[in-house]
């Protein structure tokens, strides 16, 4: 019995003694929480002096009692950007002008009553902005906010945080639970300097004025995002309302991500207006899904995605009315994480990787958009689908660049500096051409041709450097057997070769370009192509010498003669596909007279509104008769429309057209020199295109398409002009073909846009000779 009992007596001694440390700890923690929550107080501090649901204004003494290190006296002078300033219970201050506090602390528990009136002024923050509540006397931290009233308003008025580095709002003394936070916020800090933002934060609306906005996730406690929200006051209606900026300089890190809540909402249920990225500005996306909710989000700042997990997506809406589709200005990636393109990524200026993880566009549609130059510098990027539609500007490529699916050249430029493109395509990639150029591109792979090869699916807008001009490359034709691939790469060298020595069917090739293109074709397949190459900006007198030559010998196949091909002047080969092993294609001709002749150099047609200038150097010293031609339009046809007769030498000779074809896309210009006896001299032919008759291509409007009748406008085309229409999504289905035998009906376009679902469409019209493609939106109806 004895043993028994002392053996009991030690248990409960041992337990006797754990539970006074735990009480003892408790106690000291409770200490410590209390010491951390209460708010220190300072000669420097203010608090309100006012009665039970007084108003007092800030520049009044009288409304204020200043702390002297004991208690609480009257103070001499209102508080300045120095003080501490605490808004009790129940009491009001006004603004009568813009005023400034360090840390300004607001009562925030039961019945706090309205704490700030700011009417149009502005209250510079220097310190912090907090939530208090009162322990007897001690002023402690309170972690919410009062959720009735204007507990600071009205929105005419702003609060702005000024001066160093430091958090403006924490969660142990600030929330977002005030519903009718009607006032705005202006973060406004010293060059360099940032501030945090580490709790949910209301307001009607946000300005980053100047310097960096940190928005955390906070993880004292369960983890939450520091939310920007606003105010829900049905005096602003029940749908979306607010507009968070960010101004041209500054700058917002944002670490949200979805797990944890929205970078911006009005609430957990409705979006913001608008979310305003200004050009200049800076986004820093740090979290792995971010999210923003708002119905209109412009982006034309600069956005760098700077994840450090294992991957990082792009921005998403995660309600019904908010924006889903972001067009991007400036697209940056660091970080360590995987970055992860959406389906459909639009970019109207650089896009570049500075240093992390690899960009994922395995199932992403690139398009790049807009009229500015472009950086796209991305190593080894691949892509599901490439659209290049730029009304001007070009886009520099600088790395290898990888498609899989579809690539459309709607519009504008793509410089290459000597990188490869490769369209490693299935059997359903599909590649279109509508207009535009490619500079130094390295070489072309381009993988599972088509079976049938044509102006669209097979123009490769090569432009010359060399010679200034477009040097495209055409193939036409039928391949029989699937999964032939060919090779294009296109090498540039200045001047022309003369008497180059060989023959072109018995015919004699007096020059060739320098700059050859190399094909090689890769399959088996036996069947003859036609290759085309753009002549428009050669001098030639007679488009029957043009020829495609090889490197100094003739080329594979057999000569065609060149052509007319939407107005455009081509030279023609036609070979078989098998034939194509390494093979070298350029422009000559039979005829010296097709040779830029020095005294025309500096001819030159300008078309100045009413009138087409045409000028040229005299470089005879006798007299020279010369006689000026011109085209009724497309058609190679010249008659004569006057006369000059010049015998200085040197001097600029200037004729004015002044009844050109103002009805016609284009046409062309020729001067006959004859002096005395003397053999007479050709002007190489100079073409004057239209601008005004270009702008009449035809057109599909609504465009964005919501609801109601399709419409299309034909511009300078008729309904008899089209003989065919595509259309495809940007995934590269083609969701249309159909021929018309007979007049194209416009009822039947109407009728196929308006079945198609809702998403972005490149639809072409075809007709003889020309094609047109634009890009058309439709939303859900």
């Amino acid at each position: 019995m004895d043993i028994f009992y002392k053996k009991n007596s030690l248990k409960d001694l041992h337990w006797l003694l754990l539970a006074r440390m735990v009480a003892v700890f408790g106690l000291l923690l409770v200490s410590v929480l209390s010491a951390e929550a209460q708010i220190p107080l300072s000669t420097m501090s203010y608090k309100s002096n006012l009665p039970e649901d007084g108003v007092g204004d800030w520049d009044d003494p009288d409304s204020w009692l200043v702390y002297d290190g004991t208690g609480w006296v009257a103070a001499a002078i209102s508080p300045n950007r120095e003080h501490d300033v605490f808004i009790i219970k129940k009491n009001e201050i006004r603004l009568n002008g813009n005023e400034e506090v360090n840390n300004l602390y607001l009562f925030g528990a039961a019945d706090a009553g309205k704490k700030l009136n700011l009417q149009n002024f502005d209250l510079d923050i220097y310190g912090s902005l907090h939530s208090f509540e009162m322990d007897e006397n001690d002023f402690i931290l309170f972690g919410s906010a009062w959720l009735g009233d204007d507990w600071i308003y009205p929105e005419q008025g702003r609060i702005v945080f000024k001066g160093d580095s430091r958090i403006v709002v924490d969660r142990n003394s600030w929330s977002g639970q005030n519903l009718a936070s009607r006032y705005s916020v202006v973060f406004d800090p010293n060059p360099g300097q940032e501030l945090v933002v580490n709790a949910v934060f209301k307001a009607s609306s946000f300005l980053i004025k100047s310097g960096t906005v940190r928005q955390t996730v906070n993880t004292e406690g369960t983890p939450a995002s520091s939310t920007f929200s606003f105010t829900t006051d049905d005096v602003f209606g029940t749908g979306d309302f607010g507009e968070f900026r960010i101004a041209s300089g500054a700058t917002l890190i944002s670490e949200t991500t979805r797990e944890f809540d929205q970078l911006i909402r009005r609430s957990d249920t409705k979006p913001a207006s608008s979310f305003i990225l200004e050009e200049g500005a800076n986004l820093l996306l740090l979290g792995e899904e971010p999210l923003i909710d708002a119905v209109n989000v412009v982006l034309d700042g600069n956005v760098y995605y700077k994840g450090d997990g294992a991957s990082q997506e792009f921005l998403q809406s995660s309600m019904a009315d908010s924006q889903s589709d972001f067009l991007y200005q400036n697209l940056y990636f660091e970080g360590l994480a995987t970055k992860n393109l959406p389906e459909e990524l639009s970019v109207q200026g650089d896009m570049e990787y500075l240093f992390g993880g690899q960009v994922n566009g395995l199932g992403t549609e690139l398009q790049l958009t807009g009229s500015m130059d472009q950086e796209l510098n991305i190593p080894g990027l691949e892509l599901s689908g490439l659209l290049v539609d730029k009304a001007s500007g070009t886009v520099n490529v600088r790395h290898r660049l990888t498609i899989f699916d579809t690539f459309s050249q709607v519009a504008g430029t793509v410089n290459f500096h000597d990188q490869d493109l490769t369209l490693d395509f299935g059997a359903t990639g599909n590649y279109s051409y509508s207009g535009g150029n490619w500079l130094n591109l390295g070489q072309l792979h381009y993988g599972n041709l088509p079976s049938i090869l044509d102006a669209t699916n097979a123009t490769f807008p090569i432009f010359d450097t060399v010679f200034d001009a477009p040097r495209h490359l055409m193939l036409e034709g039928n391949l029989s057997s699937t999964g032939q691939t060919i090779e294009i790469s296109f090498t540039e060298a200045p001047g022309v070769t003369y008497d180059p020595e060989f023959s072109d069917d018995g015919e004699v090739v007096v020059y060739h370009l320098n700059s050859f293109f190399q094909l090689n074709g890769i399959g088996a397949d036996t069947d003859q192509l036609s290759a085309w190459i753009l002549a428009e900006d050669l001098a030639v007198q007679d488009i029957n010498h043009l020829r495609i030559v090889g490197a100094g010998e003739q080329a594979i196949g057999n000569h065609v003669p060149a052509s007319l091909k939407g107005g455009m002047l081509w030279a023609g080969r036609v070979f078989d596909f098998d034939e194509a092993q390494s093979s070298f294609l350029t422009i000559g001709s039979i005829s010296e007279l097709s040779v830029l002749p020095v005294e025309w150099l500096d001819f030159e047609a300008t078309l100045l509104g009413d009138r087409v200038r045409l000028t040229w150097k005299s470089t005879a010293e006798s007299l020279i008769d010369y006689t000026i031609s011109r085209t009724n339009g497309e058609k190679p046809e010249f008659f004569p429309i006057g006369n000059i007769q010049e015998s200085r030498y040197g001097i600029t000779i200037t004729f004015e057209d002044l009844s050109f074809p103002e009805d016609k896309p284009y046409w062309y210009y020729q001067v006959l020199a004859k002096e005395g006896q003397a053999e007479a001299s050709y002007s190489p032919v100079l073409r004057v295109s239209n601008p005004f008759y270009s702008r009449q291509n035809p057109k599909i409007y609504p465009n964005p398409y919501h609801s109601g009748s399709v419409q299309i406008n034909f511009g300078n085309w008729n309904s008899g002009d089209i003989t065919s229409m595509k259309i495809w999504d940007m995934k590269g289905v083609n969701y249309q073909s159909p021929d018309f035998q007979q007049n194209f009906n416009p009822l039947i376009l109407e009728q196929h846009l308006k079945l198609l679902p809702a998403g972005n469409y490149l639809i072409q019209l075809q007709g003889s000779g020309k094609a047109h493609t634009f890009k058309w939106q439709k939303y859900n109806q």
